[in-house]
């Protein structure tokens, strides 16, 4: 039985693609242990029922979850959210190796939400233990920073580009979220890298997909600036497009814009639901007939596949994709629904207008495709088989 370390800032009861990695591997005959923080995301307030300030060891499952002391993300706060991540570096370091100190592991595995420097907490882990390191990527950095305009300095920029090869190197393997991942990180070092698709988050049986002529789209995930949601809730606002229904699950950056955007247009066809979680997150599912997937132009931030893709093709509703790159991609080629590249207005307006005209027959062949692509490349199942051979070759 393989002893793993798996390092994450973000984990249960908090939704993240890990959790059912981690269920699963403690299933596969792997011992896992977790190291993480305590959850705030994506509010930015501790969840009630946990004592941030402590180091605390508790279990779900089969996995001993160790959580150390790290300042909250706060709200709509960039100071805050640096704070969160250098906190969690550190405490994971400092408390982490100490409460830690007498176990044993043979390999460190990094769940690498951005920022990347997290991955230092497994380089740290690795020479402490002698233990081979995993970093599975979900970001690319620095790109990502530029793409979203948040580091436009190049030299900063190339300092951080240094540090993030230094963690590469690291490694003894990489898993990049996406093929395209895989490209841009091989340029970068010599260390083996392989393809790890994250997987859907739920696998419970859910109710067959019926055909409806109403057009009602969800959107479920992050409210943020790397989604054009100036575009989407414009174009809703048109007359012809007003019998179109948006339903928005989730918080973020942009929560209060999109607020501020229904109040003063007094928009009725797009309803701000916040964050939803559990059976009323999986009720929105079971009631829109679309879904709905974002993200803005640029070079490499089209090259993530956001995790809320493999759960859309799981419930195995046609998705609705603003993007270029990777997801728009996996759309076009396996018909999973319509994909148009933002900021192309006549594209997008002519992508809603076959949404509009679809006939039934068409509906059902894409709910078809979409059940078929999801239990190939992104069950859990599928994605634990991949992981467990993967760990075991290392």
């Amino acid at each position: 039985m393989k002893k793993i370390l798996i390092i994450s800032q973000g984990y249960w009861p908090e939704i993240f693609p890990i959790n059912p990695v981690t269920n699963k591997l403690s299933e596969k005959g792997f011992k896992i242990d977790v190291l993480t923080g305590y959850p705030n995301y994506p509010k930015g307030k501790f969840f009630s029922g946990f004592q941030p300030y402590k180091i605390t060891v508790n279990k779900n499952n089969n996995t001993e979850i160790f959580r150390v002391p790290i300042i909250s993300r706060g709200i709509n706060s960039k100071t805050r959210i640096i704070l969160n991540y250098f906190s969690f570096i550190i405490s994971a370091i400092v408390f982490g190796g100490f409460v830690l100190r007498k176990k044993k592991y043979e390999i460190i595995l990094v769940y690498a939400t951005s920022p990347i420097f997290q991955a230092y907490i497994g380089v740290f882990f690795k020479f402490l233990k002698k233990a081979k390191l995993v970093t599975w990527v979900q970001d690319l950095w620095p790109n990502i920073l530029r793409d979203t305009g948040i580091i436009k300095n190049k030299i900063i920029l190339k300092i951080i580009k240094f540090f993030v090869a230094n963690i590469y190197n690291s490694n003894d393997l990489i898993l990049s979220q996406s093929k395209s991942f895989r490209r841009d990180i091989k340029k970068i070092t010599n260390t083996k890298v392989s393809v790890m698709y994250n997987p859907g988050y739920s696998e419970k049986k859910i109710l067959k997909n019926r055909f409806n002529k109403k057009i009602n789209i969800l959107y479920a995930g992050n409210i943020g600036n790397a989604q054009p949601w100036e575009i989407i809730i414009n174009l809703l606002k048109l007359e012809e497009y007003k019998k179109i229904n948006l339903t928005i699950c989730g918080d973020g950056q942009k929560f209060n814009y999109i607020k501020n955007f229904i109040e003063k247009n007094k928009t009725k066809n797009i309803i701000l639901k916040g964050f939803v979680k559990g059976k009323k997150l999986e009720e929105q599912y079971k009631k829109n007939n679309y879904l709905l997937i974002m993200l803005k132009s640029g070079h490499d931030l089209n090259k993530t596949i956001p995790s809320k893709f493999q759960t859309y093709l799981f419930y195995k509703k046609p998705i609705i994709a603003l993007s270029d790159g990777e997801v728009y991609e996996l759309i076009k080629n396996f018909n999973l629904g319509f994909a148009s590249k933002p900021y192309n207005k006549k594209k997008i307006n002519k992508m809603f207008n076959d949404i509009i005209c679809l006939k039934e027959k068409k509906y059902k062949k894409i709910v078809r495709n979409t059940e078929k692509f999801y239990v190939k490349n992104f069950s859990q199942n599928t994605i634990n088989e991949k992981l467990k051979k993967e760990l075991y070759k290392i």
